[in-house]
């Protein structure tokens, strides 16, 4: 009888094991939440960025003017107004629109956006392009 009944149930050590095992999964899904939701605030961020710089890019105010060669050091910058509100961008958040001419006398003019966030660690750029022409 006393074989039959060691036989029944788990030792502490099977239960010890499965229970190292469990903490071993739940601290891996904590630390996979943690990591899946900072990268949806970044997500997020970078998206909102981006809907203001193509927003600034569509407005007729920013294509006014003649602008210089890309090739001189220094690009036309054109200051948006009024400023754009933004929902999740950590301050201070800066829009800089750039103009230069790629080529001379071809009437076509390289627009870019830069969109900057945040400070220290947290500083994020997102920058967007286009060509025009007749501008």
């Amino acid at each position: 009888m006393s074989a039959r009944a060691r036989e029944q149930g788990f030792t502490i050590t099977e239960l010890m094991v499965t229970l190292f095992v469990a903490a071993l999964f739940a601290i891996s899904g904590w630390q996979l939440y943690a990591v899946v939701t900072q990268r949806s605030i970044e997500a997020q961020r970078t998206s909102e960025a981006s809907n203001i710089g193509y927003k600034i890019l569509r407005q007729s105010s920013v294509y006014s003017a003649s602008a210089p060669l890309c090739t001189s050091p220094a690009t036309h910058v054109v200051t948006p107004a009024p400023a754009i509100p933004t929902n999740t961008l950590p301050p201070p958040v800066s829009v800089e629109v750039k103009r230069c001419t790629p080529v001379s006398g071809l009437g076509i003019n390289r627009f870019t956006v830069t969109i900057s966030y945040g400070v220290g660690n947290d500083a994020q750029e997102v920058s967007h392009a286009m060509y025009s022409s007749g501008a």
